[in-house]
């Protein structure tokens, strides 16, 4: 396993405003937690360099989800984010639909991200074992855990604020053939990704927002995904290799 250490240090352009109480937790799921595009994990996590506090702008200058780049997401899969139309934290990496295994295994970061008018702080951990990598083998095999964890707390002239983000996922016995030409894909396996968010104003009650995915790759060109937020679940499908994810 490869592992290093990765330091972040940045200054956001837009001030972190303390989040009113009609606001949506939704868009945390829009984006992952700074710094977890250099760890090895399901999330495509694009541009994740940008800490969330509700009502503010993403990484990507957008407010809230949206549908962004092919497929909905920010050059991964499916990444937009809220409700069931898309797949959280900036879409489904492209080694889960499309891809080829064998890049990044495991990276840590441990770091702290300053903005205007609030302190943040993250950390990250993931890591991923690959068997099959031997010349001649037919089928790659995948395994591996990854989490991040993002914590904002300020004080506006609105009061005080502490903003919250989890997120993870597992990898379970993914199988992706070796193919000579053409685009491959997991036939068997699953990926299970999680979020979890919460706010907390001044004067204000907590609010928490939870979204759970999981993805099944059954050997046929569909895998089937099981999108589950604030306890209200649904079953959706996902065409390999690059089809747009449809829930019922």
């Amino acid at each position: 396993m490869l592992a290093s250490a990765v330091a972040i240090a940045a200054g956001c352009a837009e001030s972190a405003t303390a989040p009113s109480a009609s606001l949506s937790l939704a868009d945390a799921f829009a984006t992952a937690t700074p710094g977890f595009d250099v760890v090895s994990s399901s999330y495509a996590a694009l541009g994740a360099t940008n800490t969330w506090v509700p009502g503010t702008l993403d990484a990507m200058g957008n407010r809230g989800p949206g549908d962004r780049g092919p497929g909905g997401g920010r050059r991964g899969h499916g990444g937009r984010g809220p409700g069931f139309g898309g797949m959280m934290g900036g879409g489904l990496g492209g080694d889960f639909f499309a891809g080829a295994f064998g890049r990044g295994f495991g990276f840590l970061a441990d770091s702290g991200v300053t903005i205007t008018g609030a302190t943040t702080t993250v950390q990250s951990a993931s890591n991923r074992t690959v068997s099959g990598l031997a010349a001649g083998s037919a089928q790659r095999t995948v395994n591996g855990t990854s989490s991040g964890r993002e914590t904002t707390s300020g004080t506006t002239s609105a009061g005080t604020f502490t903003a919250q983000r989890a997120m993870g996922d597992t990898i379970r016995g993914l199988i992706v053939p070796v193919v000579a030409s053409g685009v491959s894909y997991p036939t068997a396996g699953t990926v299970i990704r999680a979020m979890q968010a919460s706010v907390t104003s001044a004067g204000q009650a907590v609010r928490t927002s939870s979204r759970r995915e999981v993805i099944t790759y059954n050997g046929t060109a569909t895998a089937a995904v099981v999108i589950t937020e604030d306890g209200v679940a649904r079953t959706c499908s996902m065409p390999l290799p690059r089809g747009r994810l449809t829930c019922s």
